[in-house]
């Protein structure tokens, strides 16, 4: 597979709204910094602070190691196809002729790889809603705790903005509310570490080190590899990129975002699990004290912040949906009629995946079900074992001998890690969904 000097970002001549590279840094890093690290400090109670510590380091590595592979496979085959853009779905489909006989005649790849990511972008719609609606409810609990309003009815009223944000129909004029999430999400991080998470802490002999054994370490991993993983807007930001050869490599967007995203998912879940030790709540939010200033502040922020993120992954989920099912706009038929045609559905879609993202989150209106059922059905598959599959396809030919049994019996052993987290997570996330809907707990 020889290389045929062929550019992919100097054929990008169809993108309307090309974003440089400190766009998508804006846009990656927000993607990374989600929900889920909210998440974290419960995570690390369930497992004790030394396991947490361990395996965060581990996955997050993992992950960042997976998202360049994801990014190199998709420049790979837009250089070998010579295509200015490669989707995730397009890469699959396109590296199984670069594979064994067995893999050339496989047609369900790609689509079965799209499902999933729908899947997955639709279900962290659903996460952002709980998110957002649980602080806004956290809030008005303390201002007025003799109401106790149930949290659906914040969904309804979220879902208003939503619907007028939602109107917003490119990246680059998403970057700027994207520039103010950032400065949102790091000024509350910096707020909360330092107002409250760094003060008063417990002793390391007051938090376990080594919590549940090994019971809750499906939980945790499903946690982290949500929390850590983009992958749906991985490649969506790269095609939307002026140059995209940037994207990967030492100084490249996915280390500059990911590396720093892993450094702080681990600091939080520590210093989150060390302050509230066994009290700590499904997001770290919950254990703000909501009568201080401060902590209303970090509140709004960080919900401001994730209705945001709500938007690129409602963004992501129509552009899958639409370019792949609905066959996308077609620009050759620019007549008037069919520009309003087009413009209709095009909002009407829209406009669907944000009412069904609340209707689904009204169904289990838990952030911590929802993260874990997420990070072990979706993103085992989509986030590490088609990853895994895609570079065996593509580097196939490329070893022999020696090489060629350890490229196999390392790539192997990849989807073993990926089958066993899809697994036992898969069964710890419906286990707790039965405790919960039995209401033998209440997944505060």
């Amino acid at each position: 597979m020889a290389d045929s000097g062929y550019e992919p970002g100097d054929h990008r001549q169809h993108l309307k709204h090309p974003t440089n590279y400190m766009e998508t840094l804006i846009h990656f890093y927000k993607a990374c910094i989600g929900t889920g690290i909210m998440a974290m400090p419960y995570a690390f109670k369930e497992v004790g602070w030394a396991s947490g510590l361990a395996i965060t380091i581990v996955i997050g590595s993992l992950c960042v190691y997976m998202t360049n592979r994801l990014a190199i496979s998709s420049r790979r085959m837009c250089i070998l196809e010579q295509k200015p853009t490669m989707s995730y779905v397009n890469t699959a489909n396109a590296c199984l002729k670069y594979g064994p006989e067995l893999t050339k005649n496989f047609k369900y790849f790609g689509s079965t790889a799209n499902m999933f990511l729908i899947l997955y972008q639709f279900g962290c719609s659903c996460i952002y809603v709980v998110f957002v609606s649980g602080n806004l409810k956290h809030v008005w609990d303390y201002c007025y705790p003799e109401t106790n309003p149930d949290i659906r009815l914040f969904m309804l009223i979220v879902m208003i903005p939503q619907c007028i944000v939602g109107l917003v129909d490119n990246y680059k004029h998403l970057s700027y509310f994207s520039l103010l999430a950032d400065i949102c999400t790091i000024s509350g991080f910096v707020l909360m570490f330092a107002c409250y998470l760094l003060v008063d802490t417990k002793s390391l002999s007051e938090i376990s080190p080594s919590n549940n054994g090994v019971y809750r370490f499906p939980m945790f991993v499903a946690t982290v590899f949500f929390s850590m993983e983009a992958v749906a807007i991985i490649l969506a930001l790269e095609n939307e990129m002026k140059t995209p050869k940037h994207y990967t490599g030492y100084f490249g967007i996915v280390n500059m975002a990911m590396i720093p995203a892993v450094v702080l998912y681990t600091a939080f879940g520590f210093c989150g699990y060390l302050k509230y030790g066994e009290d700590v709540k499904s997001s770290a939010t919950f254990n703000l004290p909501v009568g201080d200033r401060i902590a209303q502040v970090i509140l709004f922020s960080m919900s401001f912040a994730i209705f945001v993120t709500y938007h690129l992954s409602v963004f992501v989920t129509y552009d899958l949906i639409w370019k792949t099912y609905l066959g996308g706009p077609d620009e050759s038929k620019n007549t008037e009629t069919h520009v309003e045609i087009n413009f209709f559905r095009h909002y009407m879609i829209r406009l669907a995946i944000i009412l069904g993202t609340n209707l689904c989150a009204m169904g289990i209106p838990n952030l911590s079900l929802f993260i874990v059922l997420l990070g072990a059905l979706t993103l085992s598959v989509t986030g590490f074992a088609f990853i895994v599959m895609m570079w065996v396809c593509i580097y196939w030919n490329q070893y022999s001998g020696v090489k060629f049994a350890i490229f196999i019996a390392y790539n192997a052993f990849l989807l073993f890690l990926a089958g066993c987290v899809a697994v036992f997570g898969l069964g710890q996330a419906i286990y707790d969904i039965a405790i919960f809907y039995d209401g033998e707990e209440t997944f505060d």
